[in-house]
This record gives structure tokens, C-alpha cells and sequence, in this order.
């Protein structure tokens, strides 16, 4: 019943240990205990319609400099000095990065709607390097990885259903097949290991959403199993099968909410 929610688990598992035994992308304050190798300034994320989002700027970019007016160039990249330079810029600013080998320049405008005293582009960012574990630390790292995932996605779902009980349901963040699609081109862009993260990622969703207590899924089908335990009767074969037609139907339609959102959003 519950064979293709452990097979996803645990193929999720040796996905993230073989990503820590190749180096996966990790901030250097880490911890693991081992030095990151080459660290770089990297976008983690760019805020919704912030100057950055606006000029196209995504998650895993690599800031290779910054620089505006004349001469000034920014090349040795922190934290600190790159908030400091953007802060202090004059107008446009103009942002090299390396998207999966890919060098672009970003031109951007940073304003001060994020922070009335201090001019920003609206990311965050972190010195991200290549951290490489010894089999055995990326294997546990890797179960270590999984389970702080899954809590994670449990923990969004449950924020999702009770903002939806409240009557202020935020699917914006969910992504369906097309915007799956998307996600995995941007993935395979930045590089195999970004792919083989987001694959592990997908895994993960895909075990937890089919635990949920729903009719049409495994969660669903279990709870049948638990109240036919208790109640020592098997549950009626017709009432069975409308509520997993009805769930069926409700997340077909889900789907198609979502997927409908995901083309508006390449538009």
C-alpha cells in the first residue's frame, strides 16, 4: 500500500548521499565540520516583483560583479560589501553572473521599497562553495537531508491547509506539470548536481502528498484500512469507491488550477 511512499524515501536518500559524496552546493558556515571548496556569492532567492525578480535574476545565480558609473567595480564579492555597494550605487547598476557556465549581465535599479532607509535589489544571498563527504558522512548526511526536507514539506502543507480553513488558501507556490518542467530546465542549467537536489526534492513532495489522508491516495487508503480495523467491518465497496472517485476528481481539478497558473506565469 505504502511501497511507492518508502520506494521515493529512500530513492530520495541515495540521490542527496551520492550528491554529498560528488559536492553539493553548501554555505561555507556550515555544520558539517569540512571546509566548502570555492566559494561564491550566490543568489538564494530573488523576492517577488523586486528589481531583481523584474530583471530576471534566479535562485543558484553565481554574482561575479557588480559595478555602475564609471569605474566603479565591484569584483571581490561578500555579504558585506556587496549590500554596502549596492546601497551606495548611483542609478543602474550592472550585475555579472554565471548561470550554469553561462555568463549574462543584469542591468538593475536598486530602490528602497524593501527598506525605506537602504537601497536594495531584493535578494538573498549566501557564500555558497562544493562541500565533498567521505561515504559514510554522506549517507547519513543524506538521510539527515531527507528527513529535514519531508519535515519541511509537511510543515508547508500544513500551513497551506490552514490558511485554506481560514478561508485564505495561497497556492502561488505550488508548481504543476508545466511549472515542473520549468523548474527542471532552470535545475539542469545551473548543473547536474542542482539537478539531481531538485530530483530528490520532487521524490520527497511526491511521498509526502500521497500520505495525506485523502481519499485517491495512499493516505486515503490506509485510513480506510485503520477504520475498518476498529470497526472490525470492511467499509461499504460503493461508499468506497465515490469518495476515491470524488478525491480523484478534486485533485484533478487542483491540477488543473495549478497548471493553469503556471502558464500564466510564462506569459
Amino acid at each position: 500500500m505504502a511501497a511507492g511512499v518508502t520506494f521515493n524515501i529512500i530513492f530520495a536518500w541515495l540521490i542527496l548521499s551520492l550528491g554529498f559524496m560528488i559536492g553539493l552546493p553548501t554555505p561555507i558556515d556550515n555544520d558539517y565540520g569540512v571546509a566548502v571548496e570555492n566559494p561564491t556569492l550566490t543568489v538564494i532567492e530573488a523576492i517577488s516583483d523586486s528589481p531583481a525578480e523584474e530583471a530576471g535574476l534566479k535562485s543558484g545565480d553565481k554574482i561575479k560583479s557588480l559595478s555602475f558609473g564609471e569605474g566603479q567595480i565591484l569584483s571581490d564579492l561578500n555579504l558585506e560589501n556587496t549590500s554596502d555597494f549596492i546601497n551606495k550605487s548611483q542609478g543602474e547598476i550592472l550585475v555579472k553572473i554565471d548561470r550554469g557556465g553561462e555568463i549574462i549581465d543584469f542591468k538593475i535599479t536598486p530602490n528602497t521599497k524593501i527598506e525605506d532607509d537602504r537601497k536594495l535589489i531584493g535578494i538573498s544571498m549566501d557564500m555558497i562553495g562544493t562541500l565533498s563527504l567521505p561515504i559514510h558522512r554522506a549517507i547519513y548526511e543524506g538521510g539527515k537531508t531527507t528527513f529535514d526536507i519531508a519535515y519541511a514539506t509537511i510543515y508547508g502543507i500544513g500551513d497551506l491547509v490552514g490558511k485554506a480553513i481560514k478561508g485564505n488558501p495561497d497556492i502561488s507556490q505550488i508548481a504543476g506539470p508545466v511549472g515542473i518542467i520549468s523548474l527542471v530546465g532552470d535545475a539542469t542549467k545551473l548543473g547536474f548536481v542542482y539537478l539531481l537536489t531538485f530530483t530528490a526534492l520532487i521524490s520527497i513532495n511526491l511521498a509526502i502528498i500521497n500520505l495525506l489522508p485523502f481519499p485517491a491516495l495512499d493516505g486515503g487508503r490506509i485510513i480506510f484500512v485503520i477504520i475498518e480495523s476498529i470497526t472490525k467491518r470492511p467499509i461499504n465497496p460503493k461508499i468506497a469507491g465515490s469518495l476515491n472517485t470524488v478525491g480523484f476528481a478534486l485533485l484533478i481539478l487542483l491540477m488543473l488550477i495549478i497548471t493553469y497558473r503556471d502558464i500564466l506565469r510564462l506569459f
